[in-house]
């Protein structure tokens, strides 16, 4: 008769190590699987979560505690294509732009998007200046044509229903294009802020600067009573103005 084998509280302790590293490996080698872009581009997919291991987040929503840092790639601009997939040397969130050639060019589409809600921080190179176009796969802030210069960096959410890049930022608001490529679509409160150097008006709807006004108003009037007419002559006119008084 053998003899009965002692329960080793050890041994049992390195079984429990043993499996969790086996559990570990498997939750590192079994990749979460998300589907961004659906059939038809409809930007609805299907999500199968990796199992939960300590120090990952989980695809079916988590939290993370520390800063988000983005890798830096600089890319250039090649027949008006700005290419971010994942074989194109810029597969990255943040990329510094350049153009094809010279100092400025446009950017018309960007391409390699991998993951539908993608984001994405463009700067150009210092010095250089980036037409965004809005004609082809990117929709602006503003709905024009939008022109990225200095240090200025906007940033893009890719919607894979439309297959679009769209813009969610106009970058440093103090860069004059940023005001220049801005089309008002309600009341613009100035919060008891001035509009400064204002050229004087020439067409009906233009604003009006203060020494416009003032030269208006400081015209002559000239009262006939014989003829029974009134002169007014405003100071940046050639001719009175004669009217009749009745």
């Amino acid at each position: 008769m053998g003899k009965a084998k002692r329960f080793n509280s050890y041994d049992s302790d390195k079984r429990s190590q043993r499996q969790t590293k086996q559990n570990f490996g498997v939750g590192r080698q079994t990749p979460s699987v998300t589907s961004g872009i659906g059939s038809g581009n409809t930007g609805i997919g299907s999500s199968v979560s990796s199992p939960s291991v300590a120090g990952l987040l989980k695809t079916s929503g988590d939290t993370m505690i520390g800063p988000i840092a983005y890798y830096l790639v600089i890319k250039s601009i090649a027949s008006d294509i700005l290419d971010i997939g994942q074989g194109s040397g810029a597969y990255s969130s943040r990329v510094f732009i350049n153009p094809q050639s010279g100092s400025a060019d446009d950017l018309v589409t960007i391409s390699g998007a991998g993951f539908n809600g993608q984001f994405l921080l463009l700067q150009p190179i210092s010095g250089i200046t980036i037409t965004l176009k809005n004609s082809g796969n990117i929709v602006t802030i503003t709905g024009n044509d939008f022109v990225l210069t200095g240090n200025n960096i906007i940033q893009l959410l890719f919607d894979a229903s439309t297959n679009k890049w769209k813009m969610l930022t106009s970058g440093d608001a103090s860069d004059a294009s940023t005001w220049s490529t801005f089309v008002a679509t309600q009341t613009v409160d100035m919060d008891t802020n001035k509009i400064s150097n204002l050229v004087d008006p020439t067409a009906d709807q233009d604003a009006a600067t203060k020494i416009y006004v003032d030269s208006i108003s400081a015209g002559t009037a000239k009262v006939d009573t014989t003829l029974g007419t009134v002169d007014i002559t405003p100071a940046n006119w050639s001719a009175p103005l004669t009217t009749t008084v009745t």
